[in-house]
């Protein structure tokens, strides 16, 4: 998963994303309560969309990008394919990436206060247990089965 923290530096205006995969593909939204944010280019042109609705302005905005991490080593490295999505979005929009904390074995656990851009992250301990796999592989079969409706909360 990768978690975007996308803000504008002068009038505290932002919001924080997060996705599990990079791209849904030939998916067209029909709205905007319709886009399914679990992928990358749905829940980064959300977020960004909405931030600038709020008043935000484009050549403003910073990007902080964390996550990708390999957290199971049984599975494809489904981080790496979000990590680079992340990455060449930002360049193909002309973005202003200010930082990022990506890959390797860990979670992360991550705040940020929008108002000041300030981001907080904590890599937890590495976690390969049958017990995380299983529920991951549960949570994906699990969201595979949600409609596209998505509960989005802006700060």
């Amino acid at each position: 998963c990768i978690a975007a923290c996308i803000y504008d530096d002068k009038l505290g205006i932002g919001g924080m994303n997060h996705f599990m995969l990079p791209i849904e593909k030939g998916a067209e939204p029909t709205s905007a309560h319709n886009l399914n944010c679990r992928y990358g280019n749905w829940a980064m042109e959300f977020l960004i969309n909405e931030v600038l609705k709020n008043g935000a302005s484009r050549q403003n905005l910073k990007i902080k990008l964390f996550g990708g991490g390999k957290i199971i080593r049984s599975m494809s490295d489904i981080g790496l394919g979000n990590i680079r999505f992340a990455h060449s979005y930002v360049q193909e929009e002309g973005l202003n990436l200010v930082s990022h904390d990506v890959g390797g074995p860990w979670p992360r656990k991550v705040n940020f206060n929008p108002q000041s851009g300030k981001a907080q992250v904590k890599k937890l301990r590495e976690m390969h247990t049958d017990v995380i796999e299983k529920r991951e592989v549960r949570y994906l079969h699990d969201i595979e089965k949600q409609d596209s409706k998505t509960d989005i909360e802006l700060f």
